[in-house]
């Protein structure tokens, strides 16, 4: 019986530093993978990220990924910044029709799923350009230049009264629930814009605006 228990726990270490030099082989593998061979390999960004998704999700997390973007890695790296293993941030007005507009652009994320309205997908959350482009062309002309043109003065307003709100909230010297009041312009000049009726949301003071159940209703709030 000593044998035997001398050979199996033998068997058990070895199979642990197996699998432990193993783990760590292909996590390495896979980190050179994504520095030389990826397809993104060439866009320029620090280390970390291009090699974790653990800095995108962090900075997320906390509310500050763009402020590091812009401060700290286009000042250093450029334009276009390689912000994890699958990501790219551009920030170059010639990437906006080749992404957006030519050919209908590129394929949306996955995510954008969490946009579907009660599983439906839209205008927006839909990952099918095909589905995307013959529904467009029914709104296309309600968003033309000249239109919103038309109704700039009052979609300005709603900007306004935004500002207004926000400069009341500052000189309370208490935070300020910037997302509320976001949504709210939002309403205010989605409300304004279609149906010339100004749901007059930046006007609410409470902690969670009346509309943002309805919005976290069908969007998947991260």
């Amino acid at each position: 019986m000593g044998f035997v228990e001398v050979l199996l726990d033998t068997l058990v270490n070895y199979s642990l530093l197996s699998v432990l030099c193993l783990s760590t082989f292909l996590c390495l593998s896979r980190c050179v993978y994504r520095i030389t061979l990826h397809p993104l390999a060439h866009i320029p960004g620090p280390l970390i990220w291009k090699i974790s998704t653990i800095w995108p999700y962090y900075h997320s997390h906390i509310g500050d990924e763009t402020t590091v973007i812009h401060a700290a890695a286009r000042a250093r790296y450029g334009p276009p910044v390689r912000v994890s293993p699958y990501e790219v941030d551009i920030s170059d007005v010639d990437a906006v029709n080749p992404i957006y507009v030519s050919k209908g652009g590129f394929l949306e994320a996955p995510y954008y799923a969490n946009f579907d309205i009660d599983g439906h997908s839209t205008i927006f959350s839909t990952l099918d350009p095909g589905y995307r482009a013959l529904r467009a062309k029914g709104v296309v002309p309600m968003f033309s230049t000249k239109n919103i043109r038309d109704n700039e003065v009052a979609l300005y307003g709603c900007v306004d009264r935004m500002a207004e709100r926000m400069q009341e909230e500052a000189k309370t010297g208490r935070p300020v629930n910037i997302l509320t009041i976001s949504r709210s312009l939002a309403v205010d000049a989605v409300s304004t814009y279609l149906f010339q009726e100004n749901c007059d949301g930046t006007s609410e003071k409470v902690k969670t605006l009346s509309v943002s159940a309805s919005v976290d209703a069908f969007v998947a709030v991260r």
